[in-house]
């Protein structure tokens, strides 16, 4: 699984990839990275499965429909990544507190 980060005007983007055996494992990982970011203010997600591609499937989340998982799944078919997943989310810095919020637990070197 590769894992990336980038800072954006105090908020902090965290994406995640990884191959898929199917797409309940998709799934899987989405509630998992849900459940473990509860705080995280958008989860947008892509992925794409099936022998022919025939299941495609991706969220934005609350931004406006068709600027965030859209453009995640068009990526993953320009770059013909069939049976991966791509997640991203958000967290801010919160000042007050000088920390990020939510908590990174996946990203060991934050």
């Amino acid at each position: 699984m590769g894992i990336e980060e980038i800072i954006i005007n105090k908020s902090r983007f965290i994406s995640l990839a990884t191959p898929i055996e199917s797409e309940e494992q998709a799934k899987e990982i989405i509630e998992k990275v849900r459940k473990e970011h509860m705080a995280a203010t958008h989860n947008v997600y892509a992925y794409i499965w099936g022998e022919n591609d025939q299941i495609q499937r991706c969220s934005d989340d609350g931004e406006p429909s068709g600027t965030a998982g859209k453009p995640v799944l068009e990526v993953i078919k320009k770059e013909n990544l069939k049976k991966h997943i791509s997640y991203s989310y958000k967290v801010f810095w919160r000042d007050k507190i000088r920390q990020w919020w939510p908590y990174q637990s996946i990203c060991p070197k934050c």
